[in-house]
């Protein structure tokens, strides 16, 4: 007896064998991603990260609509920074696009994915997660601060611990060419 759809059994497994790569061992943490609401966690306020003083920096066009909801608020075009120098032992590499940011690089890696937004004194930050390759049973909010380097086209970052505890930086970051998608330096 065949079966009647056999494109359906190719297509089961092919869907079977990507999910597997979701599990511990593959980078992952084998938890799946991460939904939780860091600003809300911290207390902070969505907002665009095109108000903030340093966003020349970015790719961001016009005006960002201001207050109203986390959806569509705005934000950057995607934009590539890079370590100068500031880490002997690995590079560092930025994403910034839309209102969030990766920060990624490290021996051993380190990722910080967050969400820019304003704290209760008002002071801008990205709130998010820091995988180590250590999980943590409860969601831990880091905080990447970001400001002007003196040189024109780059950014200072500084990644904190729960605590306030200074983890990563200040990082020196020089803005890559649009064309460019650069990798962290491999381990």
């Amino acid at each position: 007896m065949s079966p009647r759809f056999p494109w359906l059994a190719g297509a089961v497994l092919a869907a079977l064998l990507s999910l597997a790569a979701c599990g511990p061992g593959t980078v992952g943490t084998g938890t799946g991603p991460d939904n939780t609401d860091y600003l809300a966690l911290a207390g902070a306020t969505p907002a665009p990260v095109c108000n903030a003083p340093w966003a020349e920096r970015l790719a961001c066009n016009g005006n960002p609509p201001m207050g109203g909801n986390n959806q569509n608020r705005g934000g950057t075009q995607p934009v590539w920074f890079a370590s100068v120098g500031s880490v002997a032992a690995a590079d560092f590499v930025a994403r910034f696009e839309g209102d969030a940011v990766v920060l990624e690089g490290g021996c051993p890696r380190q990722r910080f994915e967050g969400d820019w937004g304003l704290d209760a004194q008002g002071q801008g930050a990205f709130f998010g997660s820091l995988q180590n390759g250590r999980p943590s049973p409860t969601p831990e909010i880091h905080r990447l601060q970001v400001r002007e380097a003196p040189e024109p086209s780059a950014l200072l970052l500084e990644l904190q611990a729960p605590d306030g505890r200074r983890l990563l930086g200040p990082l020196l970051m020089q803005r890559q060419p649009a064309s460019s998608q650069p990798l962290p330096k491999p381990c």
